[in-house]
């Protein structure tokens, strides 16, 4: 017969990785998109005050 608390111990184990695995991912694309939607909107702000720096002066 298997131990239960071994087998409990196993199942607890592979459920945690595997929901490690699970929600990582979507949320290291997601955070990721983030950054470079940020860096875009961050340069074309840049050139923005760029552009009126450049007129002003």
């Amino acid at each position: 017969m298997i131990n239960p608390k071994c087998s409990l111990r196993y199942i607890v184990k592979y459920f945690t990785w595997f929901m490690v695995v699970l929600f990582k991912i979507p949320i290291f694309v997601l955070l990721e998109q983030a950054k470079f939607l940020l860096e875009k909107h961050r340069s074309y702000v840049g050139a923005r005050l760029g552009a009126f720096w450049g007129e002003v002066l």
